[in-house]
């Protein structure tokens, strides 16, 4: 069921009468090739898809994104070519990730594939890749070294940029002292220590710390510790004793988990007492509604596109993000954070078979690495040394105000 905003709810229902050239719109801001491709190569350009489907990742909001997409691009060019997934179910599973990723580099038909869901087999596989491979992925590891990832690119959250831009945001609203809730998994171990790097830069203290596994106990547990931090008394201020500080926790508590583990740590923070400010890492959230009470005023590093719909469309990209989010909340009654990545890699992919003039996966890799174009999510830009594609400047701060995030 839809829930939300009036406002973007009717404009959802309106949406999809103008959004057959969304990422064509997006694509002429950056350089117009998509627009002017008159002479197609080839009418079929086959994407191989590996993704979480039946799992507990976000492979269903990607495969959204994917299908959305090429169901704009085919509406405005399908008297010059089409986009044909080859959709594959890696259930969260990494043996079937890694089988299927084989499977579709192996098919002749296949110029590209885009995957998320492990990431690691991504990394194991790099080396024998022949054909471009699009990660949806957090960690940096995927995408670099560039050296030993030639044919490897990354379109999701940067641990280093989102940690910049939440100690950034903290300082502005005084946060001196914070704590960290990071999961154990490798993008968790970044992100810890991304922010460690970014919190010292701007003067903040990392006080308290959690590493946390998948289950709800360690959790809790974690929340209480956090609560309950008391900060050092000062021996100098007599009207500051400890025991008044007792339990008073970190300014601030960082949220880097996956969603599930970063709503269940909001709310038993908040059960325990802890009235400190919320901040949240980029993939901590992926639904633009607020639902869970332990996040009202809690502050998220997402990208401009979550509040594309309240901005005014001042370009031809600012205009198909808003167009793009009004659609997506069309066909799927709420609007996903992430989906734009997923679209973003398929605008990416039609951006180079343009500039190509043909879907050969050498080519396409070639052109993929030099990519420069405003995408649904922001700026993508990728080049020989770096492989991981979202700008630092499509990060903005926002806020949980009422019934979604401002």
């Amino acid at each position: 069921m839809y829930e939300g905003s009036d406002e973007l709810r009717n404009a959802a229902r309106a949406g999809a009468a103008t959004t057959a050239a969304v990422l064509l719109a997006v694509s002429g801001a950056g350089c117009g090739v998509v627009g002017s491709w008159s002479t197609p190569a080839v009418s079929t350009l086959v994407v191989g898809v590996d993704l979480d489907l039946t799992g507990h990742g976000p492979g269903v909001i990607y495969h959204n994104g994917l299908s959305l997409a090429a169901d704009l691009v085919d509406e405005q060019l399908a008297d010059q070519w089409r986009v044909e997934l080859r959709v594959l179910d890696n259930r969260g599973d990494p043996t079937t990730s890694a089988e299927n990723l084989a499977t579709l580099a192996a098919d002749p038909q296949v110029s590209v594939v885009v995957t998320a869901g492990c990431p690691r087999c991504v990394i194991d596989a790099a080396a024998e890749l022949t054909v471009p491979v699009i990660s949806l992925e957090g960690w940096e590891e995927v995408a670099a070294p560039v050296a030993e990832r030639r044919w490897v690119f990354r379109l999701g959250p940067s641990a280093a940029d989102n940690a910049d831009a939440l100690s950034l945001a903290m300082a502005d609203q005084g946060v001196q002292t914070l704590g960290l809730f990071a999961s154990s998994d490798p993008y968790g171990r970044e992100g810890m220590g991304s922010l460690s790097d970014a919190a010292a830069r701007e003067g903040l203290e990392v006080v308290v710390t959690a590493d946390l596994g998948g289950d709800e106990d360690s959790v809790a547990a974690a929340a209480a510790e956090m609560a309950a931090w008391t900060p050092p008394p000062d021996p100098f201020d007599q009207f500051n004793p400890a025991s008044e500080l007792a339990g008073s926790g970190p300014d601030a508590v960082v949220l880097w988990l996956p969603p599930h583990l970063s709503s269940a740590a909001a709310a038993a923070l908040r059960d325990e007492g802890y009235e400190g400010q919320l901040y949240l890492d980029m993939a901590s959230v992926d639904e633009l509604f607020v639902t869970e009470a332990g996040l009202a005023g809690a502050r998220l590093v997402a990208t401009g596109t979550a509040v594309a719909d309240q901005r005014i469309a001042s370009s031809p990209a600012a205009a198909a993000r808003r167009e793009w989010v009004q659609t997506y909340a069309s066909r799927y009654e709420t609007y996903h954070l992430h989906s734009a990545f997923a679209a973003d890699a398929l605008l990416v992919v039609a951006d180079a078979v343009a500039r190509a003039g043909t879907t050969d996966p050498t080519q396409l890799r070639t052109r993929i690495e030099s990519t420069r174009i405003d995408g649904l999510s922001g700026p993508i830009r990728f080049t020989g040394d770096q492989h991981s594609g979202l700008s630092a400047s499509a990060l903005i701060v926002l806020t949980a105000s009422g019934d979604r995030w401002q």
